[in-house]
Formats: structure tokens, C-alpha cells, sequence
């Protein structure tokens, strides 16, 4: 039966995901978070390098685990242009295929986050979420909100095209081109209509999924059948 794992750079292991993935496995869901060490380190504490999450990225490729996401949490009040920048880099190095899930930084009511923001002498971005909040007006106010940073919209746009291959060329192009108002609307727009080639893609592999398992179960019964009928015979 197909499965699915959340995953760590710093515990994927060759061995363990090779195991897995004979076993079944059919998806890996990864939290980087952002391709800035800063922010990683000081935001959101999480202690590995660059280069650990490229290696985890090569072992489950080199693994052909089928399905492979990577979270991100962008466009929130720590993040700077150059920490972006940074996520859209790591991005175009991350070992292909992938899928991107994209979130916004909840503030959650009564957790470090809060105290973090308040240390960068940041105010809490969203009324009402300190620990008496409701949980749902902070979910509402922050979660995947736009960012009315032009440069910030910029590079969230590139980062998820680089998840499909002739999207990652366009980012790629448009990274090094000059900014302009006109290249700030084009990869937006672009970015926007990938969104139904990413959807398409990510059915398909469900889609090739469901039929191995159902192939497979198939298999199986026969097998049971057969196994069944010989001893029937005996």
C-alpha cells in the first residue's frame, strides 16, 4: 500500500528512504521553511545547513521517492528581499521533481513566535494574537497574506515556477533580467497561470499512484488464488 512521510533534512537517510521507498513509500513531505540561514537560525530555529538540505534533496531523488514537496513559509514581517533571494537560489539547486507548498507565517497565540517578534522589536502584525486571541482571527489575518512588497511578490513568483522544468528556465531569465515594473507583472502573471499545470501534474502522479496500488492489489489476489487452488489440489 502506498504512503506518505513528513520528512527532515538532517534524518534522511540513503538506507532508510531506499527501505521505505520499496516498502511503498509514495510521498515525502519536507519543511525547509526558507533558503535563508538567517531566518532558518534565527526565526525559526532550525539548525541545518544549505548543504544538508541539498544532500536530503539528492538522497530522495537518487531513491525515486515519486512525490517529493518541500514547505516554505514566505512573505512575513522577518523576511527581507535578500532572504527571498535566497529561498529562490536554493530552489534552483534542489535535486528535480518537486512540488512547492507555499504558506504564510501563522502567528500562533501563546507560542515563541510572538516573543521572537517582540525581541526584533517587531509588533505583533495581527490584532488580537496574544494568548487570550482567537485562534481564528490570526488564521484569517496572516495566513498566506499577500505582501505589498513589489521585490518581495517578485521573487515569491519565481520561486514557485522553479518547481516545473520549462518554469524554472522562465525563472531563471527573468532573475537576471532587469527589474522593471513590466518583468515584476510578467512573472506574476506567469506564476499564476502554472497553477493549473502544477494541479494537472500533481493528479496525474495520484492518478499513476492509485493505479499501481490497485494493480498490485490485484496481483496479490491472484497470487492468494493460485496459492489457494494448489493447496486445494494437494
Amino acid at each position: 500500500m502506498p504512503f506518505v512521510i513528513w520528512g527532515h533534512p538532517l534524518r534522511t537517510s540513503r538506507y532508510v528512504i531506499s527501505k521505505l521507498a520499496d516498502a511503498g513509500l509514495y510521498k515525502v513531505v519536507m519543511g525547509i521553511q526558507s533558503g535563508s540561514p538567517r531566518v532558518r537560525n534565527e526565526i525559526f530555529r532550525r539548525r541545518e545547513t544549505q548543504e544538508k538540505i541539498l544532500e536530503a534533496s539528492a538522497v530522495l531523488a537518487g531513491c525515486r521517492v515519486p512525490q517529493v514537496t518541500y514547505d516554505l513559509m514566505l512573505r512575513h514581517p522577518f523576511e527581507t528581499e535578500e532572504d527571498i533571494r535566497q529561498t529562490f537560489e536554493l530552489c534552483t539547486e534542489l535535486r528535480r521533481p518537486f512540488e512547492l507548498q507555499l504558506h504564510g507565517l501563522y502567528f500562533l497565540p501563546g507560542t515563541d513566535i510572538i516573543k521572537i517578534a517582540e525581541k526584533h522589536g517587531m509588533p505583533v502584525p495581527i490584532p488580537g494574537s496574544g494568548p487570550d486571541g482567537s485562534i481564528k482571527t490570526a488564521f484569517r489575518a496572516y495566513w498566506g497574506q499577500k505582501s505589498s512588497n513589489a521585490a518581495i511578490n517578485f521573487w515569491y513568483s519565481l520561486i514557485y515556477m522553479t518547481q516545473l522544468g520549462f518554469g524554472l528556465r522562465i525563472a531563471m531569465y527573468l532573475s537576471k533580467a532587469e527589474r522593471t515594473p513590466v518583468t515584476v507583472f510578467i512573472a506574476a502573471a506567469l506564476s499564476r497561470l502554472m497553477h493549473p499545470v502544477v494541479a494537472a501534474r500533481r493528479l496525474c502522479k495520484k492518478a499513476l499512484m492509485l493505479s499501481a496500488a490497485y494493480s498490485a492489489r490485484l496481483s496479490a489476489a491472484r497470487a492468494d488464488r493460485h496459492a489457494v487452488e494448489c493447496r486445494e489440489g494437494e
